[in-house]
C-alpha cells in the first residue's frame, strides 16, 4: 500500500505521512491520445493503450496524473448519470 501523502506541519510543502520525507508532485495531464481522441472515447475497447501510457509516464518520472474527463460523459441530466460510464 502506498504512504499517504499529507501537507507537511510547516503547511509549506507536502510530506509523506509516516516517513515526513517531501513529496514533489511531477506528472502530466492527460485527457486525450494522439489523435486526439478522449480517452473516456476509447478506454473500454482500449485499455491496454491507458495502461502503456501510464507506464510510459511513470518512465518519465511522473508520480501523479491529472485525469480529465468530460462531465457530459457521465452526467445525463442534473440528477442522472450514465451507469455505462
Amino acid at each position: 500500500m502506498a504512504e499517504p501523502i499529507v501537507v507537511s506541519s510547516q503547511k509549506n510543502c507536502f510530506e509523506y505521512a509516516l516517513s515526513h520525507l517531501r513529496f514533489v508532485p511531477l506528472g502530466f495531464n492527460y485527457d486525450h491520445d494522439e489523435h486526439y481522441r478522449l480517452i473516456e472515447d476509447y478506454w473500454d475497447e482500449e485499455w491496454h493503450k491507458v495502461e502503456n501510457d501510464f507506464l510510459a509516464m511513470k518512465a518519465l518520472g511522473a508520480n501523479v496524473v491529472r485525469i480529465h474527463l468530460q462531465v457530459g460523459k457521465f452526467l445525463q441530466s442534473p440528477f442522472g448519470f450514465n451507469q455505462k460510464a
